[in-house]
């Protein structure tokens, strides 16, 4: 199975820590021209584009609020003059903030639980399409939850909400775009060892998962890359509108 990327221009948001750097190495190990996007973390960031470029690949670092619609655009531009015209898209950037209750919830939570987990893909696959159309190729991944199937636990009715908005809007996009001959599909991880649950839920919670997954581990972040990098190429030339689930088993309990 071929899962080169040679000469091919991948953006991925949300890539200076956890899945979204895994997959942007991944990326940049299989010869696309990665553009790292990052907001708060261009320290970060800069070290994931860093090792792209000393093990031979081109990298770039795109700075941007992605939950802002000026800045997307601006990042689509920077990503167009200095790699190229964007061939994949991998939605990544996502937060779930922290816990919080239905009848505690402020409707800023709310708010901005929605702009970073599906205000983002909405505002970059809107900035990237119209390219995509223009050259009748194109493929969007976005990185959903296995939260957007069961519901989440406690506290994470917004984050679930939100992923499972991006699950439907994918599967949206499947349908309108798949005209221009344009794929989109989701990856769903299970609970994964990465810094997205800082601040969210303490170590000993996110182990106490473990017990829950048939497969006995955490996921890791390059546990996710195998599914990304498959549905981006064109080995999945004719896969569309679907979900693969990389959880351990965790959606079966």
């Amino acid at each position: 199975m071929d899962l080169r990327f040679d000469d091919k221009v991948v953006l991925v948001t949300g890539a200076s820590s956890g899945i979204g750097r895994a997959v942007a190495l991944a990326f940049g190990a299989s010869g696309a021209k990665t553009a790292v996007n990052c907001f708060r973390h261009r320290e970060a960031a800069e070290e994931t584009a860093g090792a792209i470029r000393q093990a031979g690949g081109a990298a770039i670092v795109c700075p941007a609020d992605v939950t802002d619609r000026a800045a997307v655009e601006q990042m689509v531009a920077q990503v167009n003059a200095e790699l190229g015209p964007i061939d994949v898209l991998v939605n990544n950037a996502g937060a779930g903030l922290r816990l919080c209750p239905l009848v505690e919830m402020s409707d800023e939570h709310w708010d901005r639980v929605m702009a970073v987990n599906l205000r983002s893909a909405f505002l970059c696959c809107r900035a990237v399409a119209p390219q995509m159309i223009g050259r009748s190729s194109g493929v969007i991944v976005n990185i959903s939850s296995v939260v957007a199937h069961h519901g989440g636990g406690p506290g994470e009715l917004a984050y679930t909400t939100a992923k499972g908005g991006l699950s439907a809007f994918t599967r949206g996009l499947a349908r309108e775009l798949s005209k221009y001959h344009i794929r989109a599909n989701t990856v769903a991880p299970g609970p994964t060892d990465t810094p997205f649950h800082e601040g969210v839920r303490t170590r000993q919670a996110l182990e106490s998962i473990v017990g829950r997954i048939p497969l006995g581990r955490l996921g890791l972040a390059d546990d996710m890359t195998g599914a990304v990098l498959f549905l981006a190429s064109d080995a999945a030339g004719y896969i569309t509108g679907q979900s693969i689930e990389v959880n351990g088993g965790f959606w079966l309990v």
